[in-house]
């Protein structure tokens, strides 16, 4: 029985019919401040957060800057609708849905070759929507993902790829953006309602591969030794119980 409840929570990802590829973000050369993908390439396996790093999931509100070299009939700024999907020039209707920047530039730049000789195409996020959630530590695509009504615990795990397997799936912490009191969820065989635990937008889900004993010592633990890539991260969600812990632990 044990066994079939783990390899549930192992496979949620597929049971919501839901794969995002994993990528760094490109961002605005305009906004000197933010950090560049190749920090995310060169953080160092040593580093214990480094599978903790998030990427970003496009999704509705996000505004999008797209240039394409020497072609400005296609510059053009898109606001992403709550379809998630939008029209460009020579392309079919592209989807944002659980996809990042460097994807849909590399889509983009893909359907343009067949009009244009060796495209190059620039995507950029100029503004953020702040209606997402963070899904941090052991899951398979740990970053922001779009959060909307009626949103499940369940769900947010399996929009990043499912639980692994040397996660502590009964030792779950949740930062609610609204509460100051983070929350301890055990998503076990006896506690299988653990799953359907609504979240908002702006919650922090992170998911240890140890058990936590000491939620403000993990807690402690975790922003002290967060690096300048995922603070940035939560700066962009604009939370300010995020950004009060780290100000007190930093």
């Amino acid at each position: 029985m044990k066994f079939r409840f783990y390899s549930f929570i192992l496979l949620l990802g597929l049971g919501f019919g839901f794969h995002a590829g994993c990528r760094s973000l490109p961002l605005a050369s305009h906004t000197p401040s933010v950090p560049r993908p190749i920090l995310l390439a060169q953080a160092s396996e040593e580093d214990p957060l480094h599978e903790s790093l998030p990427s970003y999931f496009l999704g509705t509100g996000d505004v999008l800057d797209i240039r394409v070299l020497y072609q400005p009939d296609y510059d053009r700024s898109v606001k992403i609708p709550p379809n998630e999907a939008f029209s460009f020039p020579n392309t079919p209707l592209l989807n944002t849905r659980g996809k990042t920047v460097v994807q849909i530039e590399k889509e983009i730049q893909n359907h343009l070759e067949e009009y244009l000789v060796r495209p190059e195409v620039s995507v950029n996020l100029l503004e953020y929507s702040p209606q997402k959630v963070v899904i941090l530590g052991k899951v398979k695509n740990p970053g922001l993902y779009p959060h909307h009504s009626g949103m499940t615990l369940a769900e947010a795990i399996a929009f990043a790829g499912g639980i692994q397997k040397e996660a502590r799936a009964k030792s779950i912490l949740l930062i609610p953006k609204n509460k100051s009191k983070p929350e301890l969820l055990a998503f076990t065989e006896k506690n299988p309602q653990a799953a359907w635990v609504s979240l908002n937008a702006g919650d922090m889900v992170i998911i240890p591969a140890k058990t936590i004993s000491n939620v403000n010592d993990f807690i402690e633990l975790f922003f002290t030794g967060t690096n300048p890539i995922l603070r940035y991260y939560l700066d962009i969600l604009d939370i300010e119980n995020y950004k009060e812990l780290i100000r007190r632990r930093g």
